[in-house]
């Protein structure tokens, strides 16, 4: 059986696949500037390209942390036992954004903060001492804006932004980013934001897919593609709430949503919901859709 599935893998992962995509003549990727989707790592990794995480900011220069691809696990290996450091078990993991650089420290501080050490940050921004101060400390740690977690072999895993906490009435502090992208997995879903703050459970606003998401589910479900009308499709919301219950199951009772709204209307870098990048503006949303937020808890 182990033989069969063997062959059926190097046939269709590594030929069909690969070669379909352009691929086949690739073996890693390196990926940042945001966490990616752990079931997207694992779909590369499925098809026998090592996809490997690199964190940094400008103002360290360059990377800080990685996750080590599988051709360079011996190297790797050597290097940190002639360091006597530690070997961990696994040098790629999944959802992690890797382990310091040498010559790096990395701390996470009692509010979850990551913090950067080494000789490769930067002392300051020019001419800009007000900055400077809330960013670099007297200790020369780099306060990144990062939350993130750093687990027993010393991989870190970045959980949000400190600036996009949500703190509940019941004074839980609640990093949206983890159960947004989980629900952003789903064809029809383009954008989420999550809200809650000072409210007494989390809820957000909702946008369909206007980049061939939404089309595709629509086309695969009988409904006329139309972003206004579909937002209002019982079977459109039907399978939006099914889909938001599973990524709620996925976390913690304190991180799970209880409403939401579907907006008719889709976000874009032009309609100044999202970032030249594509990021999400939340001070924005929230003060441009504070009606539907109100709503969700007027209801309740």
């Amino acid at each position: 059986m182990r033989i069969k599935d063997a062959i059926f893998n190097k046939l269709v992962f590594e030929r069909s696949f690969k070669v379909g995509l352009g691929l086949d003549n690739s073996e890693v990727f390196i990926t940042a500037a945001a966490p990616m989707n752990p079931d997207v790592q694992k779909w590369f990794h499925a098809i026998h390209i090592d996809v490997a995480e690199v964190y940094g900011m400008t103002e360290d220069t360059g990377p800080a942390t990685f996750c080590v691809p599988s051709f360079a696990n011996s190297y790797f290996n050597s290097l940190l036992k002639s360091n006597n450091l530690p070997i961990p078990d696994v040098m790629n993991p999944i959802g992690k954004v890797g382990m310091p650089i040498m010559g790096t420290e990395i701390k996470v501080l009692d509010d979850g903060e990551l913090c950067i050490r080494g000789k490769h940050v930067a002392k300051g921004y020019y001419k800009a001492e007000e900055e400077t101060k809330a960013t670099f400390d007297e200790d020369g740690w780099l306060h990144t804006g990062d939350l993130a977690e750093i687990d027993e072999n010393g991989f870190a895993k970045i959980i949000g932004r400190k600036k996009e906490i949500i703190i509940t009435s019941g004074g839980k502090n609640i990093a949206p980013v983890e159960l947004e992208n989980l629900i952003k997995t789903h064809d029809l879903i383009g954008q989420i934001c999550m809200v809650g703050d000072g409210k007494k459970f989390l809820s957000a606003l909702i946008v369909l897919d206007g980049d061939g998401g939404a089309e595709k589910w629509a086309n695969e479900n009988n409904i006329e593609y139309d972003i206004e009308s579909m937002s209002k499709n019982e079977k459109v919301l039907a399978e939006i709430q099914a889909h938001v219950d599973i990524s709620n199951s996925k976390v913690a009772n304190v991180q799970q949503i209880k409403k939401f709204t579907l907006l008719s209307n889709e976000w874009t870098d032009s309609s100044g919901e999202l970032t030249p990048s594509l990021k999400l503006k939340r001070h924005v949303v929230t003060e441009r859709y504070k009606d539907e937020i109100e709503s969700m808890y007027e209801e309740a």
